[in-house]
């Protein structure tokens, strides 16, 4: 019973087999007969499991855009106006989202998990847009006590103002171990293909990037995570967006029994490999976002959820420079058979 409430339904029927070598009583081989049939119904309720979560929020949005606040910026020894439409813009937003998961497992080692996501943003200021993000994954994974060994491939449409904008095409791999049940250490890599839609000229990119990180538990309820990364932006046409980064992200969360905060820290520093014609500079970006959440959910079905993100962008270039603001709070409904 105790490896069947663990799901370890292969030693759960070692167990039943060892019984039945002793020659039991008639009642209780009755109940090893029980016993088996709610084993079968465990491994089939176990090969395929699926969630379906919706979200509805609403907020603010500093600089929509991310732009610069500036009406002229100085590029050397000359001055570049800003088109008032081309600076900083501040709207409100609502946005729903849909992520559905399912998972198959096909043995106690592989499974296979299919997503599918929906982001869709709405800005309301003196001109209103919309955002519409499309993005279907599937992800072969093996594991074993300590190890997990993934294959995420991603595909994603984000949509402008009702036109396709980009789509993209990643293959990824995720390798997990855990050194005990509070460390688990994280190595990833993974290729990212852009393919741009422009009225004046189509460029594609490719993305190449690597890292490793960990995730710790020392002291529940406290638990942080860092990694860092780095990689490479090839662009086909416009050989000056072509760039090099590195980053690092940490994270910080708490849990108490209906709540959850958690901190989120990235920084990437770039450096574009070609001198910009426009600018004649070789560009190089710092960048720096945080982010605050809190979740508060007395079941599993429902809860909400409130957020505060920074972003800060620092460059060479002034036209680069600019800071954004976001404020969400949101309502999430979930649906799930596991």
């Amino acid at each position: 019973r105790a490896y069947s409430q663990l799901h370890q339904w292969d030693l759960a029927e070692e167990q039943l087999a060892l019984v039945e070598k002793v020659n039991p009583p008639p009642a209780v081989l009755n109940n090893i007969f029980q016993f088996r049939q709610a084993l079968q119904q465990g491994r089939k309720d176990d090969a395929h499991q699926w969630m379906v979560e919706t979200t509805f929020g609403a907020g603010f949005d500093s600089n929509v855009n991310s732009s610069t606040r500036e009406d002229t910026v100085q590029l050397g020894l000359l001055s570049l106006v800003i088109n008032e439409n081309q600076q900083a813009q501040d709207a409100a937003l609502f946005e729903s989202k849909v992520n559905a998961e399912w998972t198959y497992r096909t043995s106690p080692s592989w499974s296979w998990v299919s997503a599918l996501r929906v982001n869709d943003r709405q800005y309301e200021q003196q001109e209103p847009f919309e955002t519409t993000t499309l993005q279907g994954s599937f992800a072969p994974a093996w594991q074993s006590q300590k190890d997990q060994l993934r294959f995420p491939i991603v595909a994603q449409s984000f949509w402008l103002a009702g036109d396709p904008y980009r789509d993209s095409l990643g293959l990824n791999v995720e390798y997990l171990h855990a050194f005990s049940p509070k460390i688990t250490a994280l190595i990833f890599g993974g290729l990212n293909s852009n393919f741009y839609q422009d009225d004046q000229m189509d460029s594609d990119q490719s993305v190449f990037g690597i890292g490793a990180g960990g995730q710790f538990a020392v002291n529940s309820p406290w638990g942080w995570s860092a990694s860092t990364f780095l990689g490479r932006d090839d662009a086909e046409i416009r050989e000056w967006n072509s760039k090099d980064f590195l980053g690092i992200q940490m994270g910080l969360t708490r849990t108490w029994q209906y709540h959850q905060g958690s901190l989120q820290i990235l920084s990437q520093d770039t450096e574009h490999r070609e001198i910009d014609p426009i600018f004649n500079q070789q560009r190089e970006d710092d960048f720096l976002s945080t982010r605050l959440q809190w979740d508060w959910s007395k079941q599993q079905r429902w809860g909400l959820r409130a957020s505060v993100s920074f972003d800060h962008s620092e460059s060479n270039v002034e036209l680069y420079k600019y800071d954004r603001h976001q404020v969400v709070v949101s309502w999430w409904s979930r649906v799930r058979e596991l």
